[in-house]
């Protein structure tokens, strides 16, 4: 009998610590992925059973309305995509230029600056931890360019 790799009769399973060990994690990856699968199709799914659901007019609203936006995000940032792509794969472009690209593409400059601004927290953070690295020196350049913002 051939089990997992091993050429073994029915009995060594039982008896072979490494071919239960192979079973069991087999059996545990076997389950996870049912799991899975079902939970993917019903996020309700849970450990076996689906949980029933609360819903309120908002929620079914919320669901009803959500897709048709998405959907128009999605068509719009694939149209952004596709531009600076063909921008991109021009063999006549010898330099690449984003004040070009973000002139002439219906829509990437707004894109730009919203997706610049929601990451201004992460820049934030990021600039605090780092203020104990740098040296005196550094944090004085940092605080002279702050003064002269003011």
């Amino acid at each position: 009998m051939a089990l997992l790799g091993y050429d073994t009769s029915a009995e060594d399973v039982l008896l072979k610590p490494e071919i239960r060990q192979d079973l069991h994690y087999l059996t545990r990856f076997i389950i996870a992925k049912h799991h899975l699968a079902h939970t993917k199709k019903n996020p309700n799914y849970v450990g076996g059973e689906i949980m029933p659901k609360k819903s309120t007019s908002t929620e079914v609203n919320e669901v009803q309305t959500n897709p048709a936006g998405d959907e128009k995000e999605i068509e719009k940032l694939n149209r952004l995509l596709a531009s600076v792509l063909d921008y991109l794969s021009d063999d006549e472009v010898e330099e690449i230029d984003i004040e070009y690209l973000l002139t002439n593409t219906e829509g990437l400059r707004e894109w730009w600056d919203q997706y610049r601004e929601s990451n201004r927290k992460k820049i934030e953070e990021e600039i605090k931890k780092s203020l104990g690295e740098l040296s005196l020196e550094e944090l004085e350049s940092i605080h002279d360019k702050i003064k002269e913002k003011e």
